[in-house]
């Protein structure tokens, strides 16, 4: 995982990664196929005298989802690779990507 934002205080710890792997079984009843996925993922630690009294994580379903219904390009066998259009400011996640292409975002 690659760290992407970390936000600290004094009884807390919030961590976004992004994270990836190749689904070879179902995510969500979905076939991985193989498929190779990236996403992120969401840590919020909670400390209470030196210890974490409480790990919440959460990552993005919906993104993995969306590379895994990703249409497959014939040629090469893998899902559509090409860059989406979009503006400058926009920092959209890979399966934001896939859902833009996909026709669903």
């Amino acid at each position: 995982m690659d760290e992407t934002y970390a936000w600290y205080g004094d009884d807390f710890c919030v961590v976004e990664h992004t994270a990836g792997g190749d689904v070879v079984g179902e995510f969500m009843g979905l076939p991985g196929n193989g498929k190779r996925v990236e996403f992120r993922v969401l840590h919020v630690y909670e400390f209470k005298d030196g210890t974490i009294t409480r790990e919440n994580v959460w990552m993005d379903g919906a993104a993995i989802s969306a590379q895994l219904m990703a249409p497959v390009s014939p040629s090469a066998g893998q899902a559509d690779d090409q860059p989406v259009a979009k503006p400058a400011h926009f920092n959209a996640s890979p399966g934001t990507e896939a859902l833009i292409r996909a026709g669903l975002a």
